[in-house]
């Protein structure tokens, strides 16, 4: 995470009143639903923050930033092409929303025609791998990993952890979403993002996906999490998980088992003070692929 811009960001938003900021918190919100885990979510976030200053200080309306219908502007830039900057990619949206923004219409219909039909295309940016569900795909595999992955936990500031990748390939990747404290002990939060397209569905995840006799969607966990300390290892324990979702699927582990625990504490505790960080470890990862 790119300190600098982060503290940029914030000391910006402090300068968005009323409307302004009601209308960028909604912008924020969709992209911490779609780039959350993207390396350019700080500077996109940066780039609108920046249009809602310049109109904010120009005495114009928030219409005259994205036109008539948020939605499309918001879906429309996420679809521009990678060959620009991202100052040059909204300052183009600009001026094509002063000329009808018709070159936007035609973009938008070039790359449904060439990728998906629009119903499909709709429905899997909407609902992502949950779609897989609701239009009856079929698993056309499941295959247990033999790699075991490490990472590295900060136990010292747990907010560095946040939307970490512990684990990444061509078939999908899985992010340490965010860690917080409970009761003295430390929950991770981990979401499982699949590669999802016209001709790869794929993911990978700690959660094993299957159909029952029925046809039923089911779900259980498969991967083992376990920690190091001092030669010993410590495995944690499943708090939560969930099925198919948009991006994949969820978990979370918590770091010391209840058979680890004495009267609420670590039994080994004094070996980790001092520890910013333990390596984290898990095994038996599951990748699913659809048909």
């Amino acid at each position: 995470m790119d300190k600098s811009l982060l503290l940029e960001r914030k000391k910006m938003r402090k300068q968005l009143k009323g409307i302004y900021k009601k209308e960028y918190r909604v912008f924020q919100k969709l992209l911490m639903q779609d780039m959350a885990a993207d390396d350019k979510f700080q500077e996109v976030d940066l780039g609108i923050l920046n249009l809602f200053i310049n109109a904010q200080t120009e005495g114009k309306s928030v219409e005259s930033i994205y036109g008539k219908s948020r939605e499309d502007f918001y879906f429309s830039l996420l679809m521009e092409s990678g060959n620009y900057s991202l100052d040059e990619r909204l300052k183009l949206k600009r001026s094509e929303r002063l000329l009808n923004g018709w070159m936007v219409s035609i973009l938008v219909v070039v790359l449904l025609l060439v990728k998906l039909s629009y119903a499909d295309f709709y429905q899997i940016k909407s609902n992502g791998f949950a779609y897989l569900l609701k239009n009856g795909a079929v698993i056309d595999s499941t295959e247990v990993l033999k790699d075991e992955i490490f990472f590295e936990l900060n136990i010292s500031d747990l907010n560095e952890n946040f939307n970490k990748i512990v684990y990444e390939s061509e078939d999908g990747k899985i992010v340490l979403e965010s860690v917080t404290k409970e009761n003295e002990n430390i929950i991770m939060h981990f979401r499982g993002e699949g590669v999802l397209s016209n001709n790869q569905k794929t993911l990978v995840s700690a959660i094993k996906h299957s159909f029952d006799e029925n046809g039923a969607a089911t779900f259980a966990i498969n991967a083992e999490c376990s920690f190091k300390l001092n030669g010993n290892t410590y495995i944690c324990s499943l708090v939560d998980m969930t099925g198919l979702n948009k991006y994949g699927d969820e978990f979370s582990f918590e770091l010391f088992d209840a058979s680890n625990l004495v009267e609420g504490q670590f039994k080994d505790q004094d070996a980790l003070e001092g520890k910013d960080t333990i390596t984290v470890s898990m095994k038996n990862l599951v990748k699913t692929e659809w048909k």
